[in-house]
């Protein structure tokens, strides 16, 4: 095993050598407003383009040689316009978490992959402070790592979650390692292709960082013709210490440990403050989170699980039977493979949101009953009724939340108002 650090050194954008020039920081959300403060504080004049906002800052077209460089914010599609407008001003696009990267002072550890990523951050970030060490989340979760950079900290270790579409942006990626959860079918509806998804993260690999990752990251990368550097480890064995109890001890959650011990081990530190953080880790909400019971029925909230990987694993993790509801807004992919394996291992299903009639279509034809609603709350009041008395009810609609709802987190707490709604009304009977 190789030990836990890189041996490059990030690049460093210079406030001296920028004086006086504006940078363009296109998008104003929470990365965006997030790269303002930081340039702000550095010397810098940002200037703000979002295209919800007044006329003025809707219009983004600098005249070539303007700007040393733009900052762009996650999400921009592959074909916006505004990545046309500064290639052809002969403008360099910067994503944020480039900027964040260049301008933070400690370490950095990326976290990606298809599912797990949010759960193995706060796992890393809580071992790491219990170990002695200053950590804190960042990227997809907290804060944008260019906030953090910003702030005047003691923070020894950013542990980032980073998406596709962040790396999309990071040309060369540095930071001391990298664990890559898994790969998976995700994300179709941004990248042109499956391959497209998979490149935007083996950048880290490309980087020459150590990088621990799930198997089928390598079963990936050779069938994409890729050859597997000295610098990826592809973790399949089972941690020697793997908890025998806690959400660590079953899967999906257990291969997220794995990772985690082996970057651990190799970066020189004990596993049993690893250890000791997972046994009481409680898990996060809306990763199958468990909600109530009732009779003996168990009710799941995995709103989180937004690809068909997340969804066929949360399946796998509970005990049969099983009523699944699911749908949502579609992000790509094959609807009737994914539809012809979680037939497999559900017993009826009720569907909602943009994917649901089309879904259904090829469910019917597996021959488990199947339902369709308007919206989350009908299907969820459907699967109680008609489900069997032991049928568990599994909320982990493998989509995008984004017809209904502003996020899986929202989504997740519709639906868990709904369950503590019932269990009250149930209970008072």
């Amino acid at each position: 095993m190789a030990c836990g650090c890189s041996g490059k050194k990030r690049h460093r954008i210079s406030p001296e050598d920028l004086k006086g020039q504006r940078i363009p920081v296109l998008g104003a959300g929470m990365s965006g407003r997030a790269v303002a403060t930081l340039l702000e504080r550095r010397g810098l004049e940002p200037q703000l383009f979002d295209e919800r906002a007044p006329e003025a800052s809707r219009t983004f077209s600098p005249k070539r040689g303007e700007c040393p460089f733009c900052v762009i914010s996650p999400g921009f599609a592959q074909n916006h316009p505004w990545r046309a407008v500064a290639a052809q001003a002969g403008i360099p696009l910067l994503g944020e978490l480039e900027l964040g990267a260049s301008a933070w002072e400690g370490s950095l550890l990326c976290v990606t992959g298809t599912n797990g990523k949010t759960t193995l951050t706060s796992l890393l970030e809580q071992a790491l402070n219990a170990a002695g060490e200053t950590a804190a989340v960042c990227g997809n979760i907290g804060k944008p790592l260019s906030a953090l950079a910003a702030e005047e900290s003691t923070v020894e270790w950013a542990v980032c979650e980073m998406s596709s579409f962040q790396l999309f942006d990071w040309a060369d990626p540095v930071a001391e390692a990298a664990i890559w959860t898994n790969f998976d079918e995700d994300h179709l509806d941004w990248h042109p292709s499956l391959e497209d998804y998979f490149r935007a993260k083996w950048k880290l690999v490309e980087s020459g960082m150590p990088v621990y990752a799930g198997p089928d990251v390598e079963i990936a990368a050779r069938s994409f013709g890729l050859s597997i550097p000295g610098n990826l480890f592809s973790v399949a064995e089972v941690a020697a210490d793997r908890p025998a109890s806690g959400i660590f001890s079953r899967a999906p959650f257990s291969r997220l440990y794995d990772l985690a011990h082996a970057w651990w081990i190799a970066s020189g530190r004990d596993s049993r403050s690893l250890r000791e953080v997972a046994l009481k880790f409680k898990g996060l909400p809306h990763r199958l989170e468990p909600i109530g019971q009732h009779e003996g029925r168990s009710f799941f909230n995995d709103s989180k699980a937004t690809n068909f990987h997340a969804a066929l694993a949360a399946c796998d993790s509970i005990e049969t039977p099983i009523c699944w509801i699911g749908g949502g807004a579609p992000k790509g992919g094959d609807l009737g493979a994914f539809a012809a394996e979680i037939a497999k291992k559900i017993d009826s299903a009720d569907l909602f949101g943009r994917t649901g009639p089309e879904l259904a279509v090829f469910l019917e034809k597996t021959g488990i009953p199947v339902r369709v609603h308007s919206c989350l709350e009908e299907a969820a009041s459907s699967a109680f009724s008609h489900s069997s008395s032991t049928a568990n009810l599994l909320f982990s609609p493998g989509f995008a939340s984004f017809d209904q709802f502003s996020g899986y987190s929202e989504r997740g707490e519709a639906f868990r108002k709904w369950v503590l709604g019932l269990l009250n009304r149930v209970e008072s009977i």
